[in-house]
């Protein structure tokens, strides 16, 4: 029996057959021993016994066996119930195993779930109170708002804009001309609140779910008095090229990366087409790279608002005199005034000097 306790644990058995009697150490000993250590304790054992006394029979299955045969025993029916037992044991290892399987799978599923229902809390308390408008357009077109966007469609609350189908608060009409310069991933779109006040949003819109169904996240940035301002800005720019080609003098305006941004009438005229979007110093000084004597840089390094000077045109046999202006946007503004006239006095007047 101590021998058999010895080897047993060094390899995986499926099945143990144990004499119920045996020197120093009997069946039922090893047997409690057996059970009694985790290792072994799931193998499965069959008494062998040369008596039938039922005795004995019963204190086996109490201390774990699972049948006995009695000696001498016919081989066939040896063989048919160690391998049903053995059957028995392979099917309670796969169930155990699934079982194990089956609670891995369940703790696994509650950590998702947790974490899914920690994730979705934190994204509904980043809905909730983000600074900035959002709602979220479902998947029938109904809109969910934040608290920012209750303001901006001027709701009392919730429920007013719950149920609400997103085309009668959203205008998906085209984009104004004056806004191009929206970021690339963000939409114009005019919004109508309860009470009927329009207004001018740029809207970025992201694809998700929302309850298991597609939905649409819309965060807005009211751009309305941005806009008033680029079309009050446009209005006065217009205003300014009214003035400025009403000018007899020709004036052209130079952007920092050194494009023609504007011309007058007088400076086409002068150059005979317009350059707009051109290079300036191959469209007025018909130059292949920025001039090394160019004023703009001048007027940009000395940090002065302006310069003149005068130049004279051989082609045309013409004298001008320059005057160079820094605007606040960083462009320069030029304004050639002929002098020719004068210069011609002035020639006449030292000749006459010279005569007397």
């Amino acid at each position: 029996g101590k021998e058999a306790l010895n080897l047993i644990p060094k390899e995986k058995r499926d099945l143990i057959l144990l004499d119920l009697f045996m020197p120093e150490m009997d069946g039922f000993e090893v047997c409690e021993k057996l059970k009694a250590d985790e290792k072994t304790a799931d193998i499965p054992v069959i008494f062998l016994t040369a008596g039938v006394e039922i005795e004995n029979i019963v204190k086996g299955f109490k201390v774990g066996a699972v049948d006995y045969i009695t000696k001498p025993f016919n081989s066939s029916e040896l063989i048919s119930r160690v391998n049903t037992h053995i059957g028995f044991k392979k099917a309670r290892d796969h169930i155990e195993y699934q079982k194990k399987e089956l609670e891995r799978t369940n703790i696994n599923l509650e950590k998702t779930v947790t974490q899914l229902a920690e994730s979705e809390k934190k994204y509904n308390d980043i809905f909730e109170f983000s600074p900035l408008p959002t709602i979220i357009i479902c998947e029938d077109k109904t809109v969910i708002a934040n608290k920012e966007a209750l303001s901006f469609f001027e709701a009392k609350n919730k429920q007013e804009l719950l149920g609400k189908n997103i085309s009668s608060l959203i205008y998906f009409d085209s984009r104004p001309s004056a806004k191009d310069n929206l970021d690339k991933n963000s939409f114009y779109r005019k919004i109508k609140s309860l009470k009927g006040t329009i207004r001018d949003m740029e809207a970025s819109e992201i694809s998700y779910k929302y309850n298991d169904k597609p939905a649409i996240e819309v965060v807005f940035k009211d751009i309305t008095e941005k806009l008033k301002a680029e079309r009050a800005l446009e209005e006065n720019n217009k205003r300014h090229g009214q003035i400025l080609d009403a000018f007899a003098d020709a004036v052209y305006i130079c952007s920092p990366d050194y494009k023609v941004k504007y011309l007058n009438k007088a400076m086409k005229d002068k150059l005979g087409y317009d350059a707009t979007g051109d290079d300036c110093y191959k469209a007025v000084h018909n130059l292949n790279g920025v001039c090394k004597w160019c004023s703009y840089n001048k007027l940009k390094n000395g940090n002065k608002k302006e310069n003149v000077f005068e130049k004279y045109d051989s082609n045309r046999k013409l004298f001008h005199s320059i005057k160079n202006i820094l605007l606040d946007d960083g462009s320069k503004l030029t304004i050639y005034h002929d002098v020719t006239k004068y210069k011609l006095i002035e020639k006449e007047i030292r000749k006459s000097e010279r005569y007397f």
